[in-house]
């Protein structure tokens, strides 16, 4: 489950927002997988959604930057 949260926030480097869908086609994963997981990374303020769309927080960005 690691490798996914890390997965995922590689797919959310760029500036634009995804839906779980395009995550999980990105990822070649299951959405009901993908969708866990962005609630775990939600909970550690690592990403944000908003009207569906997932982007990465400015923690995460932060941490990247570290």
């Amino acid at each position: 489950m690691e490798n996914l949260r890390n997965n995922i926030l590689k797919v959310l480097r760029t500036d634009q927002a995804f839906t779980v869908p395009e995550i999980a086609f990105a990822l070649l994963a299951y959405q009901d997988v993908v969708q866990r997981a962005l609630h775990e990374l939600d909970d550690q303020g690592l990403v944000s959604m908003r009207n569906g769309l997932y982007r990465r927080s400015q923690k995460a960005i932060q941490e990247d930057k570290t």
